[in-house]
């Protein structure tokens, strides 16, 4: 890849005051890992992060090859979404960025907070959308795989989408940003959330798919390792083959920090949550830990968030 089409790369993020710091060790472990003379031009969609988070963000990040954008979103574009106390409209502001995005754009990676890149994110950036409007990951857990899975679609009969048609993580995509906006497909995805709010299980994931589930294409599931691959005892009960699922497990581009297995919980046992911490230690969050809990407080803790993680991710 020349370097005048490494310079044209486009990150989005999105996040509020809580997830400004795993944004930052995330952007962090982006930047170490561009290949050289690479640079990205990074837009961060959010609101309620006041002035002094955002610069020890971006001293974080400064000796990066990244291109700080911030764009404050308006809430008041998503309507009748469903939130919860953990689910904030943050959650959403990925249906927002054909809209908030300088029309110039044409094309983005966008990725969620709870990752960490292991690979230079221009290998993901070279796949041809080629006519389809998002590249991502199917999901891994057998309750939510496929369209008619129990907790896939609710809607799927109704949509008129095949009960076997895979649904994609939402965590880690490609966009045609252009495609978007053409046929309003935020309009649409916010529209079918509004309209289905008792029918959501997967709060924004849910509103792509129904909306895409025909338009996007499955890439190499190491763009998005789930912590639900380790609930296999081996390849044999996942839904992969052996070589897929070895390289999964041992050469994921992107570690996903999905469910409660948050490495800034102290109850997290991820066994990869060390990385998260070794680029932590290279922003200014640096030598920050999670308190230790009482003991007994703790495991009762994870038991109530691993009950409710059980049906949503």
């Amino acid at each position: 890849m020349n370097i005048a089409a490494r310079d044209s790369l486009v990150l989005v993020c999105v996040a509020d005051k809580n997830f400004a710091m795993p944004l930052t060790v995330m952007l962090k472990s982006v930047g170490v890992n561009l290949g050289k003379n690479s640079r990205a031009k990074v837009y961060i969609i959010y609101n309620r992060i006041g002035k002094g988070l955002k610069n020890k963000v971006t001293e974080s990040l400064k000796t990066e090859p990244l291109a700080i954008n911030w764009i404050k979103a308006d809430d008041s574009l998503l309507k009748n979404i469903v939130l919860t106390k953990r689910i904030t409209v943050a959650a959403y502001y990925k249906i927002l960025i054909p809209n908030l995005l300088p029309q110039t754009v044409k094309k983005v990676i966008y990725l969620d907070s709870d990752l960490i890149l292991n690979s230079d994110l221009y290998d993901l950036w070279g796949l041809d959308v080629n006519g389809y409007y998002l590249l991502a990951t199917s999901e891994v857990r057998p309750d939510c795989r496929y369209a008619s899975s129990q907790y896939g679609l609710r809607l799927y009969k109704e949509l008129g989408i095949d009960p076997n048609a895979k649904i994609f993580n939402n965590a880690v995509g490609v966009m045609d940003v252009e495609k978007f906006r053409k046929d309003n497909i935020s309009e649409k995805i916010i529209e079918y959330i509004a309209k289905n709010r008792k029918y959501i299980n997967w709060w924004d994931q849910d509103g792509f798919n129904a909306i895409l589930f025909d338009k996007w294409k499955e890439i190499d599931p190491r763009w998005n390792q789930p912590y639900h691959i380790y609930d296999f005892a081996s390849w044999k009960e996942s839904p992969f083959d052996e070589e897929t699922y070895n390289k999964l497990i041992n050469q994921p581009h992107i570690i996903h920090y999905n469910t409660y297995m948050k490495p800034w919980l102290y109850y997290c046992n991820h066994p990869r949550k060390d990385i998260f911490f070794h680029y932590l230690d290279m922003t200014k969050w640096a030598g920050w830990r999670p308190k230790e809990e009482n003991k007994i407080w703790a495991y009762f803790k994870a038991k109530l968030r691993r009950l409710f993680f059980s049906k949503r991710a």
